[in-house]
């Protein structure tokens, strides 16, 4: 349905910019140019008022009296056509009537499409994952859990990765070195996590040792290794903080000075109040965000949320096709009322092949060359958009099937 209503829409653009070119190229009352009228470039970009003036037959370099009224000179945001054609049809010769709406999170969403996508999920396997997490299930039970079900979803999202740390040596001093010296482990490299064989890899390890933090970030940098320049996601739960002497924040500002796009998000499980000041620190080190998960339920919403967070990125996505419309109908309209009557009315007080009637002609010409230029711009970009529309479409499609698969419903 959705692909049949973009067709539609480029369907009628295309019959717009049809439209419009009949119109606009008629110029004044259907003669078109004059077969003695100068060539037009097309128009790049704004000139303003000067551009119009010369378009227009306006001043020449001896600094002659203009060939028109002084309002057909004035062009205030360099789309030739004149500021008082402009207020006419309620518009506002100050600025761009027909820019686009405000789409927050347009370019996240079109990087989305555009750009391989890489996400490394860390689990913290420490002593303390043992605990009760409020239910009657281990911390690690219910963390299990949570990524069981998350990964079901993630691989159509991302290439996604897994990684454990303080899963090994154990809780006592004795056991120290051995945990904190073995950092952080990938047990499942970056685009190899699917639901089907996730399960077995989870099961590996049960809550043994100490907390290296910074020795799994510094191992979730060598991860990411050779994916510069694509969009790269860390989501690390932990139920404390750093307890192998590292420094945890520093490993997360390294990583983002590394060259590696890279955003690290933080979920505390179950994490004392006053410990969470160091993860919330790492968070923010990391340019993502922190989440603080009190129960096990609290930390399966929490990856629900994440995969329900592709709506917006499809939001984003929509609203940029609106714009593409919306830009435009809104052009060829205000070109049309110029071109197809408010400079014909003009010429006709003139003799044909008057100075006048050559210089509003000229006009009427360079504001088709406008308009056609912008509306190449925008049918490169309408030919993009539906590629990505079909990936868009093709992306929903799986993740739909797999969302209410692994949480029951959409």
């Amino acid at each position: 349905m959705r692909r049949l209503l973009l067709s539609s829409i480029f369907v009628l653009l295309g019959l717009f910019a049809l439209c419009a070119g009949v119109a606009c190229g008629a110029g004044s009352g259907g003669e078109g140019r004059g077969p003695d009228a100068p060539e037009t470039e097309p128009a790049g970009g704004s000139r303003g008022e000067e551009g119009v003036r010369e378009a227009a037959g306006g001043e020449t370099a001896a600094a002659s009296e203009p060939i028109l009224d002084e309002k057909w000179y004035e062009d205030s945001d360099g789309n030739y056509v004149p500021d008082f054609i402009e207020v006419a049809n309620g518009f506002d010769p100050e600025k761009n009537d027909c820019a686009p709406e405000e789409c927050p999170g347009a370019a996240e969403g079109i990087d989305f499409y555009t750009q391989p996508r890489n996400a490394l999920l860390i689990l913290d396997s420490s002593g303390s994952m043992a605990a009760d997490d409020g239910t009657g299930r281990t911390k690690m039970q219910a963390a299990k859990e949570a990524l069981l079900r998350y990964s079901g979803v993630s691989p159509v999202l991302f290439e996604t990765g897994f990684m454990v740390f303080g899963h090994e040596g154990d809780a006592t001093e004795a056991g120290r070195p051995e945990s904190c010296e073995a950092g952080g482990e990938v047990l499942s490299p970056i685009g190899e996590v699917d639901s089907s064989s996730f399960e077995e890899t989870i099961s590996r390890f049960e809550p043994a040792g100490w907390t290296p933090i910074e020795g799994a970030l510094n191992e979730a940098g060598r991860a990411f290794s050779g994916k510069e320049g694509e969009i790269n996601r860390v989501i690390l739960v932990s139920d404390g903080i750093e307890t192998c002497g590292g420094d945890p924040v520093a490993a997360a500002e390294g990583l983002r000075r590394s060259g590696i796009e890279l955003t690290i998000d933080v979920v505390g499980f179950g994490v004392p109040d006053d410990e969470t000041e160091q993860l919330r620190d790492i968070a923010t080190a990391g340019g993502g965000e922190y989440f603080d998960a009190k129960t096990g339920a609290d930390l399966d919403r929490y990856f629900r949320q994440q995969a329900e967070a592709l709506s917006e990125t499809w939001d984003a996505f929509a609203c940029e096709l609106r714009n593409g419309f919306h830009d435009t109908i809104c052009d060829q309209n205000q070109c049309n009322d110029a071109t197809a009557f408010r400079i014909p009315d003009e010429q006709r007080k003139y003799e044909y092949d008057s100075p006048e009637y050559r210089a509003l002609q000229d006009l009427s010409n360079r504001i088709s060359a406008g308009l056609e230029e912008r509306q190449r711009a925008r049918d490169e970009a309408s030919a993009r958009a539906n590629e990505l529309f079909d990936q868009h479409q093709r992306l929903q499609e799986e993740y739909t099937s797999a969302f209410r698969e692994v949480y029951g419903g959409a």
